[in-house]
């Protein structure tokens, strides 16, 4: 399947291999799809079957061995702002707070903190009243939240 146009998310025919002391590992194998802006998409599959790479190639954080990914009918083969990851542990650092983890994207970036959407998503998201709190206070629930958060701050 051919990546069309105005695509927001598209591959084709996408493989990786990882090459270990064993011999190769193939991790994907001919992968293709295409998203539009208002698309949802779920991978799943048995443990080891290729998700999180497959993820981290989608987000431009790894390159396939074969195939080609676009964002937006660009190549995709370094990691873009326009795209976020939140992964199964969250990726939160212990000795920030909520507030902290959430801004932290936008201090990297150097942009300045917009505190009225941040107060509309932790609203959106449940989590207003747990600002001053630290990962390890909160429920999987609400840290996966956290980590929802400060992706789509970023957008």
């Amino acid at each position: 399947m051919a990546p069309s146009s105005n695509k927001l998310l598209s591959c084709e025919g996408v493989a990786k291999t990882y090459f270990t002391e064993t011999g190769p590992v193939m991790a994907l194998k001919d992968v293709s799809l295409s998203l539009d802006d208002e698309d949802t998409l779920a991978i799943v599959g048995p443990s080891g079957c290729g998700k999180s790479t497959l993820l981290f190639i989608l987000a431009g954080l790894e390159k396939p061995t074969e195939g080609r990914v676009s964002f937006r009918d660009a190549a995709l083969d370094k990691p873009r702002r326009e795209v976020a990851l939140v992964l199964q542990d969250y990726g939160l650092f212990p000795w920030k707070t909520v507030q902290a983890n959430i801004e932290l994207g936008i201090r990297i970036r150097k942009e300045p903190i917009d505190a009225e959407r941040i107060s509309a998503l932790l609203h959106e998201l449940g989590i207003f009243q747990k600002t001053e709190l630290y990962p390890q206070q909160l429920s999987g629930g609400q840290r996966q939240r956290v980590a929802l958060a400060r992706a789509l701050v970023l957008n």
